[in-house]
């Protein structure tokens, strides 16, 4: 079995490791580690045809996963995708990936036009890129009014929307980004305040620059006119 496919009840483990984070206090500071800020995932396009294959599969789901290291290090953050149908029933293996993208600078500059705007997205990879860098990244940033975020979902059809331009073979890149907006303004006399809430962009890319262990440093990926997308379905209230 491929590494990047884990069963059911490994899967599990990591969902509820990532849930018992909603409850401490203090920085996530497994995002940044050794200078290095964690900015995403790359899955490769052999994987996730398997994935977007599946007969019945109408939903695309994304959960926020965390593996505990057995060697006293830190915890790693993980992506973890799979299918479900018209009835909400999963309907593939769930997949992951070893290829953890990090940045030393905040120079990633993609330069395609989807239905995300370049200057948004930019702005959102920048929030991220600084605050996991100066190590305030918490648990604040991972609520939404609906609860703790466990991921995001989107329709199969945006997902192929990605990377219907290709002519051939394509990787599958989901960077991290952070939302700053305003909270609901209720009366005349609230104080316009700020929140920041973790999302995620995809696009696609013809070529990828791997590193040691999978892991992808900070040379830019070549990127082609696939577009990119903001993943906007949060769990919850998508569950």
């Amino acid at each position: 079995m491929s590494h990047s496919v884990i069963p059911a009840v490994e899967f599990d483990q990591w969902v509820y490791n990532w849930k018992n984070k909603e409850h401490e206090t203090g920085p996530y500071d497994f995002f940044a580690q050794k200078g290095r800020v964690q900015t995403g995932m790359i899955f490769a396009f052999d994987e996730m045809r398997y994935l977007l294959s599946a007969t019945g599969i109408v939903t695309v789901k994304i959960r926020f996963g965390l593996r505990e290291s057995e060697d006293g290090q830190a915890p790693q953050f993980n992506l973890v995708l799979f299918g479900a149908d018209m009835d909400n029933q999963v309907i593939t293996p769930y997949f992951t990936s070893s290829a953890v993208t990090y940045h030393d600078s905040d120079s990633t500059k993609p330069q395609p036009e989807g239905n995300l705007p370049q200057a948004l997205m930019r702005e959102w990879q920048k929030n991220w890129h600084e605050q996991a860098k100066a190590g305030t990244v918490d648990q604040e940033m991972f609520k939404v009014r609906y609860g703790f975020l466990q991921g995001y979902n989107y329709p199969v059809n945006e997902f192929m929307a990605a990377l219907g331009t290709f002519k051939g073979v394509s990787t599958i890149h989901i960077t991290y980004g952070l939302h700053k907006y305003y909270t609901l303004y209720e009366t005349a006399e609230s104080p316009l305040s700020f929140v920041h809430t973790f999302g995620l962009v995809l696009y696609a890319s013809t070529k990828a620059i791997g590193g040691p262990d999978g892991d992808v440093g900070a040379p830019n990926p070549i990127i082609d006119d696939s577009g990119y997308y903001d993943l906007t379905a949060p769990c919850p209230q998508t569950c």
